[in-house]
């Protein structure tokens, strides 16, 4: 049984042990134990939408349902019509239990909360939703309340006052005057209703002093959020409690009248929620639509802006290319042939890096892009350095992810040749063996001591939180493109150099 089954209450409990899915038709029987503590009194009260049975189970006391005034026992069985009062006082030492069964009435049916209606719509956001008085609520409670001439509270789920309310009887200003000649009517501070938590019906409880007084659940998503407290008038249930202070009964036309007006009520500020809801989910799509449309005219602006820029690196391609070939030229005038040379490596890569647009290309390429770059390092550092290419030929047919290669070999004269101008050396291999691609690049720099080599490895690992460059931009190229499918190992000794290994599956190639 969960908690949200149980209604508690100052004279006791009630558990409802079975409770039909709300707007299920085919089955709207509830069935409940109650449990009336020693000496407490469950206050006079009418279920105008719904009749039950009672079984005492256990415990003595007094029951009076309409006129009728009868003893309590176990084994009693009692019947309540729909629209009368009822009431019980338990004067003994021992609880009062008791098992009911309550059926609504055909006629309110439609006051059940319809499957797939306002509750699916509004979701979880009635749970922390609480009626409240803004112009619009006061508009509809005028056009409402006003014509009728009976006062017509209401009430937040906290028992606060939203809306007080007027044209109180003189029976009552003379009996329940609180505080600043305002009513303080008993029936207010009454916490809880008597039916099952889910039956959102008409109630009403009789007040000390004989008179009936409505309760009307204000209802959103399936939850309450307030609820209505009206009347003080005199029905033929509301019994005599003062024989010579009657007020007149109130005919059973005009009865029928005040609840369907104050279902209403009800009824319109449900309705006029659910339109603010709608209203400020209509607002937030608005919000949305325009926030994509400027998203949309910043994209076109942004891809304006990158083709003017593309644009603009072409002509500036286009004019480097131009003056390195006339610089090329004057080389070869003035016999410089190593200028000449380098001249023309610069150019190649520039060429490669400006008119590659594709994410792989062929391993032959990537190779002849190190030809170039590493022909530019030996013009600097002349015989003291020495690269070695082994690539074997079924390989160079091969595709891999674009400038892959030349980032490691960099690092090779950043850290690895730092402290040493003689006798570098550097090996690029490069073979397939069971079905992987496998390119290592060696040198014999002066390599990393297991502690900085333990954190380089945990840098590349986590480089989303680091800047892309270097091995960990390789990285990072690889991770995107196979995701888990290849290998990226180092391995260093402190004074004995680097290795570099790279392993790609040949079928994505």
């Amino acid at each position: 049984m969960e908690k949200s089954s149980v209604q508690y209450f100052d004279w006791g409990h009630i558990e409802w042990i079975y409770e039909p899915e709300p707007g299920n038709s085919l089955s709207s029987m509830n069935i409940a134990l109650t449990t009336i503590l020693p000496h407490r009194r469950q206050e006079r009260h009418i279920h105008y939408g719904n009749e039950q049975v009672i079984y005492v189970l256990s415990g003595k006391g007094i029951q009076l349902i309409g006129e009728g005034l009868s003893d309590i026992e176990p084994g009693s069985v009692y019947h309540i019509d729909a629209g009368s009062a009822h009431e019980t006082i338990n004067e003994s030492d021992e609880p009062i239990r008791e098992l009911i069964i309550s059926m609504p009435v055909l006629h309110e049916q439609t006051l059940l909360m319809p499957k797939g209606g306002h509750e699916a719509y509004w979701g979880s956001d009635a749970d922390n939703e609480n009626v409240s008085i803004t112009n619009e609520i006061m508009y509809i409670y005028e056009a409402i309340v006003t014509p009728m001439r009976i006062p017509v509270a209401i009430f937040d789920n906290n028992g606060s006052v939203v809306i007080k309310g007027k044209d109180y009887p003189d029976y009552c200003k003379t009996r329940c005057i609180g505080r600043g000649n305002e009513v303080n009517c008993p029936v207010y501070e009454i916490k809880g209703e008597y039916g099952p938590p889910h039956y959102n019906d008409l109630s009403a409880y009789i007040c000390p002093y004989g008179l009936t007084v409505f309760l009307v659940p204000i209802m959103l998503g399936g939850k309450s959020i307030g609820i209505i407290k009206a009347g003080h008038i005199r029905t033929p249930s509301s019994g005599i409690y003062h024989p010579n202070e009657l007020m007149p009964l109130v005919p059973k036309g005009t009865l029928k009248a005040v609840m369907q007006q104050l279902k209403k009520l009800s009824k319109s500020i449900e309705n006029y929620y659910v339109f603010k809801k709608t209203e400020v989910e209509l607002n937030k799509k608005e919000e949305i639509i325009q926030d994509i449309a400027k998203h949309e005219v910043a994209l076109e602006e942004s891809l304006k802006l990158t083709r003017e820029q593309v644009l603009n690196i072409q002509i500036n391609n286009h004019f480097l290319f131009n003056t390195l070939n006339a610089i090329a030229g004057m080389a070869i005038k003035e016999h410089s042939l190593k200028t000449y040379q380098s001249i023309i490596d610069l150019s190649k890569m520039l060429r490669y890096t400006a008119s590659s647009q594709n994410y792989f290309v062929h391993i032959k390429d990537e190779m002849q892009y190190l030809h170039n770059y590493t022909n530019l390092q030996m013009l600097r550092y002349g015989d003291r350095l020495e690269v070695d290419f082994d690539i074997s030929e079924e390989i160079k047919s091969k595709n891999m992810p674009y400038n892959c290669l030349q980032p490691i070999v960099e690092n090779c004269f950043i850290h690895g040749f730092k402290n040493t101008k003689d006798n570098m050396k550097i090996k690029i291999s490069g073979v397939i063996k069971e079905g992987n691609i496998i390119i290592e690049i060696n040198d014999n720099g002066e390599g990393m001591s297991e502690e900085v080599l333990s954190s380089l490895r945990q840098r590349i690992a986590e480089f989303e939180q680091y800047e892309l460059r270097g091995l960990t931009m390789v990285y990072s190229k690889l991770k995107l493109i196979y995701e888990y499918d290849f290998d990226f190992a180092i391995e260093s000794t402190q004074g004995h150099g680097t290795a570099v290994r790279i392993v790609l599956p040949d079928h994505i190639a």
